[in-house]
């Protein structure tokens, strides 16, 4: 063996280590459940012998209000499986759906949400309108389906007939209040059994007074214009609704 191979012996022997801590902290923790794999790209996977096939659009452009991404979710639950390459490095990994007892759906890590394919067709024709996901909650301050409030026929109502109609719109360009997040208060749409969900609108509170969000022009450049426009609620929704910041 030359000098020059001995000088570069070291960084062979760090190259090695690395390479090893790399695959060790790849594969740890990722043997919990069951045996997965894709079997047509992402859309379709089996686990354990059961087909699943994906049934919402992680990356689809469909936005509510403040750019609050509109897609089907569901809470995370017990892991169930891990997809990996070359049997060793992870891709994905995946959950059962939090309350699911009769193993019809998961979501792995990046939100991709799977049902049985044997109901999974119908089900993605059901969550392609709202009327799919009938039961409407409001969340608090904690911007989180798990805090969210159950609305009543009443307020449902009410706001599906703002949405429907309109009303006179107030836009407000006050950047530290637009980018201010904090003021929202998302509504949900759930399945009637609670295990899915996304966000169909939502309000925010601007001035002691309650608003439906109808337009935001804006992103994390704060140098640029940032635009809030929404519409009023009744007079006599104002302080019911206003409890929802309290």
């Amino acid at each position: 063996m030359n000098r020059t191979m001995l000088r570069l012996m070291p960084y062979f022997v760090l190259v090695l280590c690395l390479a090893a801590i790399g695959i060790f902290l790849f594969s740890r923790g990722n043997n919990t459940g069951g045996k997965a794999k894709y079997t047509s790209g992402v859309t379709d996977l089996e686990l354990d012998g059961t087909a699943y096939t994906m049934v919402n659009d992680i990356l689809a452009e469909s936005y509510v209000g403040s750019k609050v991404k509109s897609v089907v979710g569901a809470q995370s639950g017990k892991q169930a499986g891990v997809i990996k390459t070359m049997a060793v490095f992870t891709v994905a990994k995946l959950f059962r759906v939090e309350g699911d007892e009769n193993g019809r759906y998961l979501i792995d890590n990046l939100g991709r949400l799977y049902a049985r394919s044997d109901i999974a067709e119908e089900l993605k024709r059901r969550l392609a309108t709202d009327d799919g996901l009938p039961v409407r909650k409001i969340v608090t301050s904690a911007h989180s389906p798990l805090s969210a409030r159950d609305l009543s026929a009443e307020e449902i109502g009410m706001l599906t007939e703002l949405q429907k109609n309109g009303g006179e719109e107030t836009t407000i360009k006050d950047v530290s209040f637009v980018t201010d997040y904090s003021n929202r208060r998302e509504i949900f749409a759930f399945t009637e059994d609670g295990l899915l969900y996304k966000v169909v609108t939502e309000l925010f509170l601007y001035r002691g007074s309650v608003y439906l969000t109808t337009g935001f022009e804006g992103d994390k450049n704060t140098a640029k214009e940032q635009k809030l426009t929404g519409v009023k609620l009744p007079e006599e929704w104002q302080s019911h609704f206003a409890e929802y910041w309290k």
